[in-house]
C-alpha cells in the first residue's frame, strides 16, 4: 500500500470511529481493482462500501473529502440507531 493510501485509511478510520459508535473493518483490497472494501459496524448492523486508491490517497489533503466522510459516518450512526 502506498503511503498516501495508508494515511487515508488511517484518517478514514479515525473519522468513522470518532464517536465510538461505529467500528470500521480493516481495509481489504479488491482483487483486480485499485480500491478497498470496508465494513462499518454498529448496533448489530453493518454497511459495506468501497473506496478507490485515489479517494483514499486524496483524503488527508482534501477538506471536502474529510467533511464528506464525517457526514457519511454521522449519517450511518443515526441510521444504525433506528430499529
Amino acid at each position: 500500500m502506498a503511503g498516501d493510501v495508508q494515511q487515508g485509511i488511517e484518517q478514514l478510520t479515525r473519522i468513522v470511529e470518532r464517536n465510538r459508535i461505529l467500528k470500521l473493518s480493516p481495509a481489504e483490497p479488491i482483487r483486480g481493482r485499485m480500491a478497498f472494501y470496508f465494513v462499518a459496524r454498529g448496533y448489530d448492523k453493518e454497511w459495506l462500501f468501497t473506496l478507490s486508491h485515489e479517494a483514499l490517497s486524496d483524503l488527508p489533503a482534501m477538506k471536502t473529502y474529510q467533511q464528506a466522510a464525517d457526514r457519511f459516518a454521522r449519517g450511518l450512526e443515526g441510521r444504525f440507531r433506528n430499529k
